[in-house]
Parts: C-alpha cells; sequence; structure tokens
C-alpha cells in the first residue's frame, strides 16, 4: 500500500513537472515570435501580409539602397480556371484571376519623407480589380532609418472620382508597420491616403508608460525600448496612387445557332495598357462544351469611345449565315489580335462581332462581346521630382523641390540626400 501511494505521489510530481517545461517553452517561443525583431534575418511573419520582418526592414521588399525607386522580386504566373458547371456559366461573365496570388510578384517600393518622417509603400507591379491586394506600409526614421515604434494609423481608398471605398478607424503599428490586404471593385487610378501619429507621454488625459511611447527602434529590439531615442514627432499625412487593372475577362455566350455556345477570352499584353505605348488585343474563342479552340471564326472589332473602327460590315446577301464580304479579323484557331496606340486615357469598350463560316467548327451563327479595359496615363519622367523618391537626385517630401540631392523650402526647413 505504501509502495503504491509513492509511485502515485511520484507520478504525480512527474507529471506537473512536465506540465511547467511545456509552458515555460510555450512563453519563450511566444515572446519570440513578437518581440525577436533583430536585424539577424530572423523573418517573423507580419499580420495581413505576405511579407516577413528582418530588423527593422521587410525582408522581400525593403533595397539596400534606400535611394531606388522600386525594389522587385520574381513574378508568380496568374492562376486561371473555367467553371465547369453549365447553369453557373452560360451567360455570366468570367473572372478567372480571382483567384490570382500575390505571392512572389514583382513589387513597386515608393518612398516619401516629412521632416525626418518617413513612409514607405508597396504594391503589386500589376493589381488587378476584384482581388485582394496586399498593400504595405512602413514607417521609419529617415536620417537613422529605424522603424518608428507604437505609432497609431489611419488610411482611406478612393477613387478617381472622390469617392471613399475604404476607410478604417484607429490601427496601431507596435514595430512601424502596416500591411493589409485590400479590394478594389474596378479598374482605375486609386488614392491611398495614410495618417500616422506617434505616442507621446501623455494621450486622452492619461500618461502612457514607457514601453508605450514612440521611439526609433535602433537596436532592433522592442524590449530594449530604453536604450532607443523617443520620437515624439506629433503626425504626418502620406498620399500614395495605384493603378487597377480589370482581371483577365471572359464570357459564355450562345450563338445564334440552336444549342450554340461558345467561351470568349480578352487578354491585352501588355496586361497594363499605357497611353502612348502599342498594346496587342487578343480575343481567344473556344467551344463550350469541348474546350477546344473554335475554328474559323470571323470579327469586327470596334473601339469605343476611341472610334477606332478595326472593320466594318459587307455582308454577303442572301447567304444563310452573313459573310463579311468587306474583310475580318479572322482566326483559324479561334484567336483574333489587333495592336494598337491609345492617345488618351480613360476607359474604353471593345466590341466584337463574331460569326462563323459553313466549316467553322463549333457553327454557332453570329454574335456580339463586350469587354472594357482602362487606359492609364503616360507615368511622369521628369528629373525634377516631387514627393516622391529619384534615385539620382535624392528625396524630399510633398511640397519640396529637389535640386542637387538637396531639397528646401521657405522658411526654415531642410533635408539632405538619403
Amino acid at each position: 500500500m505504501n509502495n503504491q501511494r509513492k509511485m502515485s505521489f511520484s507520478t504525480g510530481i512527474l507529471s506537473i513537472t512536465l506540465m511547467m517545461f511545456f509552458v515555460a517553452s510555450s512563453v519563450d517561443v511566444a515572446s519570440f515570435d513578437v518581440f525577436a525583431l533583430k536585424g539577424e534575418g530572423v523573418p517573423n511573419r507580419s499580420y495581413g501580409s505576405n511579407s516577413d520582418v528582418c530588423g527593422d526592414k521587410l525582408c522581400s521588399e525593403i533595397s539596400s539602397d534606400m535611394k531606388s525607386v522600386s525594389s522587385k522580386s520574381m513574378k508568380s504566373d496568374d492562376v486561371m480556371k473555367k467553371s465547369s458547371d453549365d447553369s453557373s456559366m452560360m451567360n455570366v461573365a468570367e473572372n478567372p484571376s480571382v483567384n490570382k496570388t500575390y505571392d512572389d510578384v514583382m513589387f513597386n517600393t515608393e518612398i516619401q519623407q516629412m521632416q525626418g518622417v518617413s513612409l514607405e509603400f508597396s504594391s503589386p507591379e500589376i493589381i488587378l480589380a476584384k482581388t485582394l491586394v496586399p498593400i504595405n506600409a512602413r514607417v521609419f526614421n529617415s536620417i537613422e532609418n529605424a522603424n518608428l515604434s507604437h505609432t497609431d494609423w489611419a488610411y482611406t481608398i478612393t477613387n478617381s472620382q472622390g469617392d471613399t471605398i475604404y476607410k478604417t478607424t484607429t490601427l496601431h503599428g507596435h514595430f512601424g508597420i502596416m500591411n493589409f490586404k485590400n479590394y478594389f471593385p474596378s479598374s482605375g487610378t486609386y488614392t491611398i491616403s495614410y495618417t500616422t501619429l506617434s505616442s507621446g507621454p501623455f494621450m486622452l488625459g492619461a500618461s502612457v508608460p514607457e514601453l508605450g511611447q514612440t521611439r526609433s527602434v535602433i537596436t532592433g529590439d522592442l524590449l530594449r525600448f530604453e536604450e532607443d531615442p523617443k520620437a515624439n514627432f506629433g503626425s504626418r499625412t502620406f498620399e500614395f496612387t495605384v493603378d487597377v487593372i480589370e482581371p483577365e475577362q471572359s464570357v459564355v455566350v450562345k450563338g445564334s445557332e440552336p444549342d450554340a455556345a461558345y467561351f470568349v477570352k480578352l487578354t491585352t499584353i501588355p496586361e497594363r495598357v499605357v497611353v502612348g505605348e502599342p498594346v496587342t488585343i487578343v480575343f481567344d474563342v473556344d467551344d463550350y462544351y469541348t474546350g477546344n479552340d473554335a475554328t474559323h471564326v470571323d470579327g469586327l472589332i470596334s473601339v469605343i469611345p476611341q472610334h477606332y473602327y478595326q472593320s466594318d460590315y459587307g455582308d454577303q446577301p442572301e447567304a444563310p449565315i452573313p459573310i463579311p464580304l468587306a474583310g475580318a479579323f479572322h482566326g483559324h484557331l479561334g484567336s483574333l489580335s489587333v495592336t494598337q496606340i491609345f492617345d488618351k486615357s480613360g476607359t474604353v469598350i471593345l466590341e466584337v462581332d463574331l460569326s462563323t463560316i459553313p466549316y467553322s467548327v463549333p457553327a454557332f451563327g453570329q454574335a456580339s462581346v463586350d469587354f472594357t479595359i482602362q487606359v492609364f496615363d503616360t507615368p511622369d519622367s521628369s528629373d525634377t521630382v516631387i514627393g516622391k523618391t529619384n534615385a539620382d537626385t535624392g528625396y524630399c517630401g510633398v511640397g519640396f523641390s529637389v535640386l542637387h540631392a538637396k531639397c528646401s523650402q521657405s522658411f526654415f526647413w531642410q533635408c539632405s540626400d538619403i
């Protein structure tokens, strides 16, 4: 009996010891995940982002040369697929690119500086509407290039008409990083406005502990806050713009012949259409039921509101299926394409009237399809940059002028090349 009690007592002690060891290990791991932000290349996953944090930088996005206007990584293929559900596909526009992921895509990075505080903004080089897009931001001390801890944030996204499509309440960046994923409902140019505020010794009438006050995290470790200088900078507002394009567009259309249906997909090469630069517009026609290329498809293409009519009607009279005798784009394997240059920005509607000839497969008859694309203005290539990073001349904040790697403004403010 005594031996059994001794064994039970020993078993209990062992269980308690193992439990304490497990809890201690869990605490250590949790502390490491949250606070081990030293510049030793140890990645820590940021909320709402595909990016890692290495020291005071985003590992995949921060260029070693802070004057560079962009940093890029490898680009992934778009994820495209077709649904096989007849009821959901027929006469319904499809957007296969809604499944696009932004892992390992090329990111553009822009830095703006205002009175000693810099904000770094990173977004994918190609942004598709109707997808969740990672938008990354980092606020840091312009001189030490050290993240600013415990900053409050708010940001607003507006479209080109000035309508607000997204607005946050108060956000908080413990390490000066604010990474989120946002949804853009349609193509066009959007403005993202960030306001970031520091945490001083007092807030809302109450004192803020030393640990929670904004500092330049030179040490790279939030727990060593006493070694980092305070940075109660007040507030700063920065604005950035992004261009959003439509995903690859496709639609299933019923032909004029009984039970005839075909699948039409629009792509542009390059994906982002810019004023003054050639773009190839491709219409790809497939048999809806088999997925094979449709053969011998005629197409008449119109561009609205640019009023470019790439072809016009001249049908053969008395023919069972009117044939465009005046000429048409022809796809032996269902692919019709045209290359042109747009002379102004805006929304462009592409109309294509499709028809088959007697030996086409499938013989769907006639049908018309409309698509919409967005044409963007040509990026400013001026040597003098206001409010943007310039690799050769340095950088000044919004409202400052760049001149010989120095920037100045009336009154008292001056900043030097970073």
